[in-house]
């Protein structure tokens, strides 16, 4: 009688089969959670962003060009966030370095504004939905100018 040396051919494909199996599930699981943090990035950005036109608002920080400031009026449209100044005498004048483009996302119900007052120190409330893949994120902005972190809300 002869010794076994090795492993059968059914044996192998069964391992390999595993294997495969395996690795298309950790792959699929993989994309998802990348597609999500995608995302959840874009909602950061605008989140920070936001942030910073408040502590620009309740500082009553004086963009180039204007001898004061009553507000600062943020637009969103499609992937992109804009950012301008009313100056009393002035007007509107646009802050550029706030400037923000979704690279994965795009914003829901755009164009919408939303405003924070430098004399009062408040903003009009607004929900920002920010979707993409399929995936959706929500920063709300309260009536005292308060930012919330981006929340996952399911899809879009």
């Amino acid at each position: 009688m002869k010794a076994k040396a090795g492993f059968t051919l059914i044996e192998l494909l069964v391992v390999m089969t595993i294997i495969i199996i395996l690795s298309g599930t950790a792959l699929a699981t993989f994309l998802n959670y990348q597609q999500k943090r995608q995302v959840q990035d874009d909602a950061s950005s605008v989140a920070e962003r936001l942030r910073t036109v408040q502590i620009k608002a309740t500082a009553v920080e004086i963009p180039a060009g204007c001898d004061g400031v009553t507000n600062y009026v943020v637009t969103f449209a499609a992937a992109n966030l804009t950012v301008a100044a009313t100056c009393p005498g002035v007007g509107s004048v646009a802050v550029s370095g706030l400037t923000l483009m979704l690279t994965n996302s795009v914003f829901q119900s755009s164009p919408f504004t939303i405003t924070f007052d430098s004399r009062t120190v408040s903003a009009s409330p607004a929900t920002i939905n920010i979707c993409g893949n399929n995936i959706l994120y929500r920063v709300e902005v309260s009536a005292s100018a308060n930012v919330g972190r981006p929340v996952f809300v399911g899809s879009c």
